[in-house]
């Protein structure tokens, strides 16, 4: 990653030729001389500076002319520390004859780790295939409901989990071995490496690879905006400008959507900078805001399929990523999503309602090599 930066340049030196300075000087000739160099060094800071600024111009005009592209290095790999969290608040009530029943359950998970994306070829249409592979792993997860509370923490293939405060899992000391291998199969999906060819415009057209691999990112880019949650449009994009990418979401954690899904617009904004080199990075924010109202979903149960009525269904977004143009990739990215979703089905002839609200943030960083 390279900034913009202003560098003063020492004036050059000389050694004077022996008696120089010997001989006398006339008091107009030294006065003449004075003004001469006076202007001399005043033309130059004059040029200097309109230099300085044309230069400024052209980078300006450059960075606003050509459209905003991703560009990697044959075998140069880009590495990233990426950390997620999702906080979850479920509440399930059921009528039933002797009056309501409810049900509170509270899920936290963050997960902490490093991916390496390393080009291995590109095609004629500059399409690059892209080796991704994840590293130093590590998930934190806490799950309270009906009074008990369950935490575990993955580090790496070392899994150790407490319930109310008593350990149950310590495979590192083989304690509750089978136990653990619970939660390693939901993060071992997380931690597999595999090849995706990834568009100069921002997303993934396929996904290559292990089987289990294929399957959790082809599941996974369907919730998202190209692989970094930002798509960049045809053409080039001056500051202040702004374009948007549509995405419908069609099923939510296994909760299918009404027939056609639900639309989401995300809006992209470039942020007005002021001229500088062209290796100056660029800040685009983005939002997103769907609230349709009396969706018809379903979800498939124990064999059975379950129609929904979706009263509400809320989901916002908003971030902000910082993009090199010049270098052609992202160098930080700060995202924060909510969801709340309150739906209503039929469950031995009664009615429950589930009220769901999830807070999510994601970020991740261009580290150095």
């Amino acid at each position: 990653m390279t900034f913009a930066h202003a560098q003063r340049v020492p004036p050059r030196t000389a050694s004077a030729p022996a008696g120089l300075f010997d001989c006398a000087v006339e008091p107009h000739a030294e006065e003449s001389s004075m003004k001469t160099l006076s202007k001399a060094v005043w033309f130059g800071l004059v040029v200097g500076f309109i230099i300085q600024a044309s230069s400024a111009v052209r980078a300006a005009n450059a960075s606003t002319s050509q459209p905003l592209l991703f560009k990697f290095v044959l075998n140069h790999p880009l590495v990233f520390s990426a950390i997620s969290s999702t906080k979850t608040i479920t509440d399930r009530t059921m009528q039933t004859d002797t009056g309501n029943k409810s049900a509170l359950s509270k899920n936290t998970v963050e997960t902490r780790y490093k991916l390496r994306l390393t080009p291995v070829r590109q095609s004629k249409e500059g399409v690059w295939t892209l080796h991704y592979e994840p590293f130093d792993f590590e998930e934190d997860m806490d799950s309270t409901a009906n009074g008990s509370q369950i935490s575990a923490f993955i580090r790496g293939l070392d899994v150790r989990s407490t319930q109310n405060g008593i350990t149950v899992v310590d495979t590192a000391k083989g304690i509750g071995v089978n136990q653990g291998k619970s939660y390693k199969q939901g993060a071992y999906p997380k931690m597999l490496s595999g090849y995706f060819e990834f568009q100069p415009a921002g997303m993934i057209s396929k996904v290559e690879g292990d089987l289990p691999f294929i399957d959790y990112w082809t599941d996974t880019i369907r919730y998202q905006v190209g692989f970094f949650d930002v798509v960049f449009p045809a053409g080039p994009v001056a500051p202040g400008g702004s374009w948007s990418t549509n995405l419908v979401v069609k099923d939510l954690e296994g909760i299918k959507l009404g027939d056609g899904g639900i639309g989401e617009t995300n809006v992209f904004v470039r942020e007005d900078d002021a001229p500088a080199s062209t290796n100056h990075l660029i800040s685009i924010d983005v939002s997103m805001a769907a609230n349709p109202k009396s969706v018809l979903g379903s979800m498939d149960a124990l064999g059975q399929n379950t129609m929904l009525n979706i009263s509400e269904f809320n989901h916002n977004k908003s971030g902000k990523f910082l993009f090199d143009p010049a270098a052609g990739c992202l160098t930080k990215g700060d995202e924060q999503e909510s969801v709340k979703m309150t739906m209503s089905m039929l469950v031995q002839g009664h009615t429950m309602t589930v009220t769901t609200e999830l807070q999510i943030n994601s970020k991740f960083e261009l580290l150095k090599n």
